[in-house]
């Protein structure tokens, strides 16, 4: 339709569309275009305009007026299906309180369940410690696994020399990938190094040279051998002791050059059920090795010598050690440098209550008792006595050193030492002597040896850690002391703090070798969070026969697993939603007032599951769960709940949902705040 083809009437006809806008923007331009130049048209535009502002006016001012029956309102309810509004909501209101129970229930069962997942021990086993070997110069080759064993891990080596610099780069080597065993370590005589280890198909053994080139590898394809332990053979070579899935046990040597020596598969040395539990080993000196086992079946501690050839020299079974019948356990054993062999075990006795002692006992070559048919008794006392450690005093005699508890109330621990000597006197004072002034008194606290080397001259080196207060600071601590061969102490009266000023909370699975030169190095796995089971950092540390600090204050860092950055990213992310939710209900929006009481909930499940995440209790199973108790982590914990109740709080106050609903969200995401908010106090201080 074109504008000339528009007359006056037509005009006329479409005014009332116009002022009603019911016209298409098409006819609207042209309508305006025709009262621009009609005068006549646009006058009685405006007479209509009038007219219907008038009858708007009237009409309003009547409806104000009129007060239509109660009767006329209640039939049209009526027939619109209408109830009372009493009628209408009182079912609702009992409706929304009676959710309000199976909610908290809900609710509740996850807190409970969460706790409960964190304090359950599902964190897993704390990692082994380093193997540490000498390499002959004051410096040491290390080797570790990132992660526990089954967890998927990778083994990795580095040299250290004497001034704790680093010969293998700052990473150090990989020398493994997959699931790998704990690495069993010993020098090959020659500036290197046999390193061995297994990953459940296979079981490898590589000599490394002081460059950390490899010289050979062996792989042998024994998938159900486990390996046990490693000591060499006297010739440049090793031996490795190994168990199968039905607990038998075997035992190969493997010369310098990496050719097994004995018969296929190594030497039966029998069922053993409890090889798992540990089972020292050591060089006979004559090409062959001593093994001992603990053996509750027969109540206590058996003995077995290898020869050099690979045949058995004691009796089938093994000889026992003691003739005392009771429960035995941690025995430790060493070759006392004349041909005869040392062990130290712990004895459970049940006669008068429940007690623990510590004895010795020594072996002949021919696997005879030496120290009586019972062994020795270390202290004769009510005190309770544990991990007793030994080193040779280099006279044919043994430095033992142990802790003990106080019998009744399990408080007080202090570190204790004897020297023995070669036909089994006890040297220095009958009780022992104390090594430190050291003495745990809190129930929660613990003191546990670490390891005693010999310096051959009748002296030795005791190396334990204890917790450490430092006003309101809580670490644990590796200390030291030498004692000479009266069993004085060498370093002050006081112990000297191996790791001084650690930049970690706890420190805990050490290795310790001797240097050569009177000292010792010392190779740990240390925490930097509240849990030890996600240690995951190694350090190092060189002492001298002074007892001064050779690495540093806080020693040589070998390896450091950072915190995963999960926790800030759910922080993140929970803000950005909350965000998003009450941008929606400030601005009217009806879906984000349903999200009030349903996004709470969700976010305070984030916050349980961020809650357990730094508690610990996934351990190494995934790499996004290693979370440490740094500043980021804290405050991305505490966080993510708050936003939650916020979100709550703002859902109750616009009256978005009923209250029955949202108070018992809002008082889950405040029980989460609160135990966060627990965590966040425990890692601080």
């Amino acid at each position: 339709m074109r504008e000339e083809d528009m007359n006056c009437k037509e005009i006329h006809e479409l005014l009332v569309a116009y002022l009603d806008g019911e016209i298409t923007p098409e006819e609207r331009a042209y309508i305006e275009a025709h009262l621009s130049g009609c005068s006549q048209c646009h006058a009685e535009l405006e007479a209509l305009s009038a007219t219907q502002n008038d009858l708007r006016g009237m009409l309003k001012s009547m409806a104000d007026q009129v007060s239509p029956p109660v009767e006329a309102w209640d039939r049209i309810r009526q027939r619109a299906g209408i109830k009372d509004k009493i009628d209408q909501l009182a079912p609702k209101r009992l409706f929304s309180a009676w959710i309000t129970v199976p909610l908290s229930i809900f609710l509740l069962a996850i807190l409970v369940g969460g706790l409960f997942a964190g304090m359950g021990g599902m964190a897993l086993p704390p990692p082994e410690p380093p193997s540490l070997v000498s390499d002959g110069s004051g410096g040491a080759f290390v080797f570790w696994n990132e992660t526990p064993y089954n967890y998927g891990t990778r083994l990795y080596a580095n040299h250290v020399d004497s001034g704790g610099n680093y010969l293998w780069g700052v990473e150090g080597k990989q020398i493994a990938t997959g699931k790998v065993s704990p690495p069993e370590a010993i020098s090959d005589g020659r500036g290197g190094t046999i390193v061995a280890w297994g990953d459940k198909s296979d079981l490898y053994v590589r000599r490394l040279d002081y460059a950390g080139n490899s010289v050979w590898t062996l792989e042998e394809a024994y998938p159900e051998l486990g390996l046990q332990g490693m000591t060499g053979d006297g010739s440049g070579g090793a031996i490795l002791l190994r168990q199968d899935k039905n607990e038998q046990v075997y035992v190969q040597r493997i010369s310098a050059d990496g050719v097994s020596l004995w018969k296929e598969g190594g030497t039966d040395i029998g069922r053993i059920q409890y090889a798992y539990m540990g089972m020292p080993v050591v060089s006979d000196g004559s090409g062959g090795a001593v093994v001992i086992w603990e053996d509750p079946k027969r109540d206590g501690v058996y003995a077995q010598r290898i020869s050099q050839d690979g045949e058995l020299l004691w009796a089938k079974d093994g000889v026992s050690v003691t003739s005392l019948a009771g429960e035995t356990e941690r025995p430790q054993l060493i070759n006392d440098g004349t041909g005869n062999f040392i062990i130290t075990w712990v004895e459970h006795s049940f006669d008068e209550g429940f007690r623990e002692t510590v004895y010795v006992q020594k072996l002949s070559a021919d696997g005879n008792r030496l120290w009586g048919e019972q062994g020795i008794l270390i202290h004769d006392n009510t005190e309770m006595q544990s991990d007793p450690h030994l080193t040779a005093d280099g006279s044919g005699g043994c430095i033992v050193a142990w802790r003990e508890t106080q019998h009744l109330n399990f408080k007080a621990s202090e570190m204790l030492a004897q020297r023995m000597s070669s036909a089994g006197e006890m040297l220095w004072q009958e009780d022992g002597v104390p090594v430190s002034d050291i003495t745990q008194n809190s129930p929660s606290s613990d003191l546990g040896l670490v390891y005693v080397i010999g310096d051959d001259a009748g002296g030795g080196t005791v190396i334990w850690v204890a917790d450490k207060y430092s006003g309101s600071q809580h670490e644990r601590q590796v200390y030291a002391q030498k004692l000479n061969s009266d069993g004085q102490r060498v370093w002050s009266e006081g112990e000297i703090e191996v790791y001084k000023n650690p930049p970690f909370r706890t420190i805990g699975y050490s290795s310790v070798i001797s240097d050569g030169n009177g000292g010792f190095v010392i190779g740990s796995k240390v925490s930097e969070g509240s849990n030890i089971s996600k240690t995951d950092s190694v350090y190092m540390q060189g002492i001298d026969s002074a007892g001064n600090r050779l690495w540093g204050e806080s020693g040589v860092e070998i390896q450091m697993k950072h915190s995963s950055p999960l926790l800030p990213i759910i922080a993140a992310v929970v803000v950005l939603a909350a965000i998003l939710v009450l941008y929606g209900v400030f601005r009217g929006n009806r879906l984000a007032g349903i999200l009030t009481a349903i996004v709470p909930v969700l976010i305070g499940i984030a916050a349980l599951f961020g809650n357990l995440l730094l508690i610990g209790p996934f351990g190494y199973s995934y790499s996004w769960a290693y979370i440490l108790n740094t500043p980021s982590n804290l405050i991305s914990v505490a966080v993510i709940p708050i936003a939650g109740i916020v979100v709550g709080v703002v859902g109750i106050w616009k009256r978005t949902v009923t209250k029955w609903i949202t108070i018992p969200v809002v008082v889950f995401c405040a029980l989460v705040t609160f135990i966060v908010v627990l965590i966040i106090i425990s890692g601080l201080f």
